[in-house]
């Protein structure tokens, strides 16, 4: 029954077709033109003949285009002038008409069709024994049916799309002309196409999907590395040992395939309803950089490209993009190696790297206690040997109280240089030194120089310590600014000396006394508010750890026991390590601490600022507002691309500190209300650092492309995982603030 209805439907689309038909065939006089030089400049190979009045004809090749040599032989020509048509017969070659017609300007005439009817008529100026082109062409539109066995499929005819096929799997395409064209089907992304000729006899056409090839199956693509990144039209698509896979449509897709140093590669494929494996191995993009060197080098840091790489000699080869790059090597004292070396992929280059000494043996001689600098640096007292680069440098002898030298020593060569200098002019002051009473002994600086009164003019320019002296007085001691060219006067009342308890011993043998004096100190209690700034260092499991703690205190120090209310803010350097390829990562924290600990003095009242205590303390701290600032040094980031560059010494705050956490502290140690040293043992309660990965900053191996995590670095490991450590810790107070008797 379905294919009756076809049937009958081509039957009236072609009656239609043909009801419609009106000037279906047209000539086109834009085309007209003459093809020889006639029988004045040339001979036609193929004359042309006289009407039956002996009047000269012309010959016109007529095309016919979108027709049927059978349809042709259906043409006639229609002459509307006074012209006579010899010939109008088909031609034996190519599709068109050979006319012959009486020659005579203003010929009109026109073509005639049993089937498609008149068409046009053209007007056209022939001449004598000349042949003429023209083209013609049936422009009779037709409507055409297109039956497929699925429905909705994209129907193109002539590359244009015209429609999706009905329910019944039809479409009617409307204004096609006559002859060939190009029909195509698009069912689930698969292609079907064929060609058609169309004409008033074949309107119907038929294209049939292979339903097989419609259903979605697998596309597998295995890559080499394991870790490269797929991307299957467009979209990216996880990757494992064992491949990226994805399910597709029927159709073409497209793939790309890159890793870190690795040139990418791509490319296409069909998918024809049968699962795909496709393997990519990625031709590597690096290679590695070897570097031979003596072991005078060790320690010379090797460039590339102007970024530090490392120091010789090498754990690792370096790995470098495959091109050229530049190769320096520094040293102090030696000339720096340069070379452009060439990586090729996959391959290791070495290089020797060889450096010239830069450098003189130099000893330099001075009088005992001068000081030794140069180029402002401070090599040694009295003597020193060592090695200078070649060049010139600025000597200069110190010494206090004189008047220094300096002088550019030139080094022009690698021999030994041996300098000499000359003994340094002192500086002189003087002191006008008197008593009250006379003849007391003089000593400056422990040296005795004579009695007052005395006047005394090579007394050394600085602070000098003057002790005037006499029995049966008191001493007197003095520190004093000697200035040079000025002169400094000293006149001390001295007192007799007086004891507050003493104490004789008899001498039988000489009946005479000896008294001694004892002076009672009193015992200074402590302040009630200290400040303090110090530093730690500690060591144990948090190997790295070091802080710059500044403190500070309410409560009394000296007293058997003292509760004291603590603060603290502390900078840490918790880690330093680098991955396998020598990129080098670190850890740092800031912390503010609150807390309070009980310190219990064991030994009080040593006689001493400085040192009048031995004390315990035990307590926690509080530790808020924690930061941690995480930072590189030349490690490349996520992306396909090798070129998409480093992050090189880049700071980024990470979150793997608990921002608030409890830390319990033992200390020993002695001081008083100067400074104060200590051992001391800290146990987090609350661990500072907390476990995590640094996943949100992209930082990738250079081997697998994986994320780096906190579990790469062994250091940084050991600080999360350890929550003991002890250190030392010197305190300076900065505010004593009031002491009582």
């Amino acid at each position: 029954m379905k294919r009756l209805f076809i049937l009958l439907f081509a039957i009236c689309t072609a009656a239609m077709a043909t009801a419609q038909i009106e000037q279906a065939i047209i000539i086109d006089k834009a085309t007209f033109k003459a093809v020889n030089s006639g029988v004045l400049t040339g001979v036609n190979i193929d004359p042309i003949g006289v009407d039956s009045s002996r009047r000269p004809c012309a010959r016109i090749k007529m095309k016919v285009n979108r027709m049927t040599r059978e349809e042709i032989d259906g043409l006639s020509m229609r002459i509307r002038t006074n012209n006579e048509c010899i010939k109008c017969k088909t031609a034996d070659y190519d599709n068109g008409l050979i006319i012959e017609m009486t020659a005579k300007n203003g010929s009109r005439f026109y073509l005639h069709h049993d089937k498609f009817g008149d068409s046009n008529e053209v007007e056209l100026n022939l001449e004598a024994n000349k042949e003429y082109y023209i083209e013609a062409s049936l422009n009779q539109q037709f409507s055409i049916t297109v039956a497929s066995n699925v429905a909705d499929a994209e129907v193109y005819v002539d590359n244009q799309f015209r429609g999706r096929t009905n329910s019944d799997g039809y479409l009617t395409v409307e204004g096609l002309l006559a002859g060939e064209h190009a029909l195509k089907l698009i069912y689930s992304g698969v292609d079907y196409n064929q060609t058609i000729l169309i004409s008033s006899t074949s309107i119907f056409f038929r294209q049939d999907i292979d339903l097989k090839s419609t259903s979605s199956q697998y596309l597998v693509i295995k890559t080499t590395p394991k870790n490269a990144l797929v991307e299957i039209n467009g979209e990216v698509v996880e990757n494992s040992t064992n491949g990226a896979s994805k399910i597709l449509k029927p159709g073409a897709f497209t793939y790309t395939v890159t890793a870190q140093n690795y040139h990418p590669k791509s490319g296409t494929g069909v998918m024809r309803g049968e699962k795909i494996t496709i393997d990519v191995e990625l031709a590597p993009a690096f290679g590695h950089l070897a570097i031979s060197a003596d072991s005078d080098l060790s320690g010379a840091q090797v460039y590339v490209n102007n970024s530090q790489r490392g120091t010789l000699p090498l754990s690792k080869n370096i790995i470098l993009k495959s091109g050229t790059h530049s190769v320096r090597i520094v040293k102090s004292m030696y000339k720096p190696f340069e070379q452009s070396v060439k990586i090729t992929d996959g391959n290791i280059t070495t290089i020797t790297a060889a450096l010239e000494p830069n450098f003189a043996q130099v000893t330099l001689n001075a009088d005992k206690g001068v000081e030794l600098w140069v180029d402002n640096t401070k090599v040694g007292v009295g003597m020193w040997s060592g090695k200078l680069e070649i060049g010139d440098h600025i000597v200069e002898c110190r010494k206090a109280s004189h008047e220094p030298s300096s002088q550019t020593l030139s080094i022009t060569g690698p021999n030994n240089v041996v300098r000499n200098f000359d003994p340094l002019k002192p500086i002189y002051g003087t002191l006008n030194i008197s008593s009250n009473p006379i003849g007391a002994t003089i000593t400056i600086d422990g040296e005795k120089v004579g009695e007052t009164p005395m006047i005394k003019n090579d007394v050394l320019v600085g602070k000098r310590v003057v002790e005037i002296s006499m029995n049966g007085y008191q001493s007197t001691t003095e520190t004093v600014e000697v200035v040079e060219g000025k002169t400094v006067e000293l006149n001390p009342k001295l007192s007799i000396y007086k004891s507050t308890t003493t104490s004789s011993t008899y001498n039988k043998t000489t009946p005479t006394y000896t008294t001694t004096t004892k002076n009672k100190s009193s015992i200074k209690n402590s302040n009630l508010l200290q400040g303090a700034i110090g530093y730690t260092i500690g060591w144990g499991p948090k190997l790295t750890t070091m802080g710059v703690p500044v403190d500070f205190r309410i409560g009394h120090t000296e007293n058997l026991f003292n509760l004291l209310l603590t603060g603290r803010y502390s900078w840490k350097t918790s880690a330093e390590d680098e991955d396998y390829y020598g990129n080098k990562i670190s850890i740092s924290a800031h912390q503010w601490s609150l807390g309070g600990n009980v310190r219990i003095n064991f030994v009080r009242y040593l006689g001493s600022e400085m040192c009048s205590t031995v004390f315990a303390d035990l307590g926690a701290l509080y530790n808020f507002n924690t930061k941690a600032t995480y930072k590189t040094g030349s490690i490349s980031y996520g992306s396909s691309s090798y070129d998409a560059g480093y992050r090189d010494a880049t700071e980024y705050e990470c979150d793997i500190m608990n921002k608030n956490s409890v830390t319990g502290l033992f200390a020993i140690g002695f001081g008083g209300r100067l400074a104060e040293i200590s051992l001391y043992a800290n146990y987090d309660i609350t661990p500072t650092f907390k476990d995590g990965d640094l996943s949100q900053y992209v930082i990738w191996h250079y081997n697998d492309g994986k994320m780096a995590t906190l579990e790469d670095f062994a250091h940084i490991s050991k600080i999360i995982n350890s929550r003991f450590n002890i250190g030392l810790s010197l305190k300076i107070f900065f505010n004593g603030g009031f002491n009582k008797k």
